[in-house]
């Protein structure tokens, strides 16, 4: 059941990341006269003259998380802690993703996020949980003679 199970959980994280990585593209902030500042990228890499430190870091955990994710789907003897430090990361980008508007009230009015932002932030949660339950079916799996 594990080996049937394992495989189908990584290969919904991949389509959720997929998808998060594509509403990151969307409008991500709004100001107080509901007019568009720009995207998580652009809030990320300097729309603003001073670099945003932690859209930086939970850019670059994003992109470790999915690059292990993808290892997740070799058959390593690791696999279990490889899956529990996917889901860790997954966990901390997506609180990242939610604090990288935090320094933006200098540059924008009333800066808001927009609902893209925060599915995207809840599709990066729903990875990491996933991910974990993953590592905990790996470490509760008994030894297959």
């Amino acid at each position: 059941m594990r080996k049937f199970l394992l495989p189908i959980i990584n290969l919904v994280n991949v389509i959720l990341v997929s998808i998060a990585f594509g509403l990151s593209a969307n409008t991500a902030v709004v100001d107080g006269n509901e007019v568009a500042k720009g995207n998580y990228y652009q809030m990320v890499w300097g729309a603003a003259e001073k670099p945003n430190m932690l859209g930086i870091i939970g850019f670059f955990l994003f992109i470790v998380a999915a690059l292990l994710t993808l290892i997740c789907f070799l058959p390593l003897k690791g696999r279990k802690f490889l899956a529990l430090l996917t889901g860790v990361a997954y966990v901390g980008t997506g609180a990242l993703v939610l604090m990288t508007l935090k320094g933006w009230n200098y540059y924008i009015f009333e800066p808001e996020m927009t609902g893209s932002l925060i599915a995207m932030a809840v599709l990066i949660f729903c990875a990491g949980a996933l991910s974990l339950v993953m590592g905990v079916i790996e470490l509760s799996a008994k030894k297959e003679k």
